[in-house]
């Protein structure tokens, strides 16, 4: 299940107009699921990648994609917020369900706000990682603050030799991008990347090969610039339609 064309290349930008991140499945949404895939598919959208951050928001995305086969797609993991939490799940599920998950994550490292030690999250993460190289799946990473995250980062997919990675939310510049892109690793952009103190972001953006690049919206958070304050959706994507569209 190469969604992310990790192996193939990437003829045109329409091929990855797809929201590579997005949490449809919590419950606080102030849409129905239904709504939301309804529009996503009116925009253009190819795809949703529903992602999950423990085990009780996998199986809610494993549901959304028997609800919306061929369109909607599960990945399992535990938040960074979460990395205190027993991954045996992820290793249940894939046994019970070995075709059923297209990535692994939402994982990583998040020096920002988690309460958590960074032993426990770099355990966590390196638990999801080997998993990733296991199943030979792409594991989706949440970094923050990225310079403060990235060395432990890269260390562990080192170690545990993971090539197929997705850096989730990429909020660094050009410089860093480039290192990513060398490895093979794919850098995906969020809406934020528009806002205007981030003009790193733009520009890191503007020149992502094809081949390393993937968008998303971490619905039901970062909205457009112009919604800032409410809850994000799939199909506000449309608007890196619009930028490439007036950037030409």
């Amino acid at each position: 299940m190469d969604i992310f064309r990790f192996n193939s290349k990437v003829k045109n930008f329409e091929e990855i107009f797809f929201d590579s991140h997005c949490h449809i499945q919590f419950d606080d949404l102030d849409e129905s699921i239904d709504s939301i895939v309804l529009k996503a598919q009116q925009a253009g959208l190819n795809k949703l990648v529903v992602v999950g951050i423990d085990n009780e928001s996998t199986l809610k995305s494993l549901d959304i994609q028997e609800q919306f086969p061929g369109y909607c797609y599960s990945t399992l993991g535990n938040h960074p917020y979460n990395a205190d939490k027993d991954c045996k799940f992820i290793l249940d599920l894939l046994d019970k369900y070995p075709e059923n998950f297209c990535a692994i994550g939402e994982t990583g490292l998040d020096y920002f706000k988690n309460n958590l030690k960074k032993e426990i999250q770099i355990e966590s993460f390196y638990n999801h990682c080997e998993i990733a190289k296991r199943f030979d799946l792409p594991v989706i990473i949440h970094l923050r603050e990225y310079k403060d995250c990235i060395e432990d980062c890269l260390s562990v997919l080192k170690q545990t030799g993971v090539e197929k990675a997705i850096f989730h939310c990429f909020t660094s510049d050009l410089q860093d991008a480039k290192k990513l892109w060398e490895k093979g690793y794919k850098t995906s952009f969020a809406l934020l990347t528009f806002y205007p103190k981030n003009k790193h972001i733009l520009e890191a953006f503007q020149n992502c090969p094809l081949d390393n690049l993937l968008i998303e919206t971490d619905t039901p958070y970062l909205p457009p610039q112009n919604m800032r304050g409410k809850q994000n959706k799939p199909y506000f994507l449309k608007d890196f339609l619009m930028f490439r569209h007036n950037s030409n």
